[in-house]
């Protein structure tokens, strides 16, 4: 028997009721109205005109419950922002169940739950939009803008940088080539000296041969000079024996 019990039985834990009645709720709040059954909007209804109460408090701690209840912060700010200050002048009921009928199906009796002041709450919120949106085409606008100057800017740059490597490859070529000139001219200079040394070698080896071919023809010159005097003093000492010969017989023939 349900004597007494104010709650409204949903057949499902207790957590999973706290979930799903906060997700509907939130679904209230940014779409201005749901459909369910009639014992789910009873219930939302509930756990609705609380947030709501604490929504025209507008403190942060009313702000922290709703957030611990609802779960979902942005959701609470479209309350506190948006919802909420409609209501200033109402103390209670802020939500209205329309009857649908059975499901088909099952036959479960189905309601629209909506906020009393509904209408004006989706046109305020859509004027809000409306601004967002406008102000994020401006924003588009000044973004592309933006976008474009940088794109120039950033062409140019590359232009340059490009430009700048251009000359800079020119500079490191024209570098080389005087590198490699330079040590060509290294190299002949290497080669011309070698030349140089070599021609100098073989100059001092021709004067070391001439000399010592002079040398040699004093030499050879000496040694006939001293091969003649030797054949002179030869001739002489024959001519001297002979003389000696030739007066011994005068000699012996004389005494005969």
């Amino acid at each position: 028997m349900r004597h007494r019990k104010l709650t409204f039985k949903i057949g499902r834990k207790s957590a999973h009721v706290r979930s799903l009645l906060a997700n509907s709720v939130c679904s209230l709040i940014q779409h201005g109205r749901i459909t369910t059954t009639i014992v789910k909007a009873k219930r939302v209804r509930i756990l609705a005109d609380q947030m709501v109460t604490l929504g025209k408090e507008g403190t942060l701690h009313a702000r922290k419950q709703a957030i611990a209840k609802l779960r979902q912060p942005a959701t609470v700010r479209i309350l506190f922002d948006e919802i909420a200050p409609g209501f200033r002048n109402r103390t209670g009921g802020y939500t209205r169940i329309y009857k649908l009928g059975p499901r088909i199906g099952d036959g479960a009796e189905m309601a629209i739950i909506e906020f009393v002041e509904n209408d004006e709450i989706v046109a305020a919120r859509q004027k809000t939009v409306d601004e967002a949106k406008t102000a994020d085409a401006k924003i588009d606008g000044d973004t592309v803008e933006v976008a474009e100057e940088e794109a120039v800017e950033t062409a140019e740059a590359e232009e340059e940088a490009a430009e700048t490597a251009e000359a800079e490859e020119e500079e490191a070529a024209e570098t080389a080539e005087a590198e490699e000139e330079a040590a060509e001219t290294a190299e002949a200079e290497e080669e011309a000296a070698e030349t140089a040394e070599a021609e100098e070698e073989e100059a001092a080896e021709t004067a070391e041969a001439e000399e010592e071919a002079v040398e040699t023809a004093e030499a050879e010159e000496e040694a006939a000079e001293t091969a003649e005097a030797e054949e002179e003093a030869v001739e002489t000492a024959e001519a001297r024996e002979e003389e000696a010969e030739t007066a011994a017989e005068s000699s012996t023939e004389a005494e005969a």
